[in-house]
């Protein structure tokens, strides 16, 4: 993923395959997050890792910031 949001998206996290990776960058900020792993290691599960602290895009819309890129606290 090339823009960072306030967290994964799940419509992302249903696309992977058991043992797929998706590197997002993710964070309560539009311009500061971290880059998040997500592993799908079965059909209801996920692994999380936190990796470096970066700056991307925000991601724009339903299950990113809203236009204008107003802060929010999830980021899961």
């Amino acid at each position: 993923m090339t823009a960072g949001g306030p967290r994964v998206p799940e419509a992302l996290r249903r696309q992977l395959a058991v043992g797929g990776r998706l590197i997002m960058p993710v964070g309560p900020e539009p311009r500061s997050q971290r880059l998040v792993r997500v592993t799908r290691t079965d059909a209801h599960e996920y692994e999380h890792e936190n990796l470096e602290y970066v700056a991307f895009v925000p991601l724009i819309g339903a299950e990113g910031w809203p236009e204008g890129g107003s802060t929010c606290t999830s980021t899961s």
